[in-house]
């Protein structure tokens, strides 16, 4: 333990059809856990990713009226992204992005 940084701040995005709520955030680097709130009417997942692709760092699937918490990341500077891979969700626009970055 020790040292600065280590405390988990909670972020929570709520999904409906087709959109994130908030769709653009700005976060500072640290570790964060994702809480997901499906106020839609289907399944919809949240999965964060690398902004210059790869793996989900952490996707949680949720159903119509669920809340959920992602497994804490953690998230150093840089863009990433947040995207529904249900299937038709991405291409129909249920993502968002979110930039990390040391505050000012």
């Amino acid at each position: 333990g020790g040292g600065s940084g280590g405390k988990v701040q909670t972020v929570t995005v709520t999904g409906t059809e087709m959109r994130f709520t908030p769709a653009e955030l700005t976060l500072a680097p640290g570790r964060y856990r994702f809480h997901f709130v499906n106020a839609g009417t289907t399944y919809h997942d949240l999965g964060i990713y690398p902004g210059g692709g790869g793996r989900s760092l952490s996707t949680r699937e949720a159903a119509a009226g669920q809340s959920i918490d992602l497994d804490v990341v953690k998230l150093a500077t840089g863009t990433y992204r947040m995207e529904c891979h249900e299937p038709g969700h991405l291409p129909a626009g249920m993502k968002g992005t979110i930039a990390v970055r040391k505050p000012s």
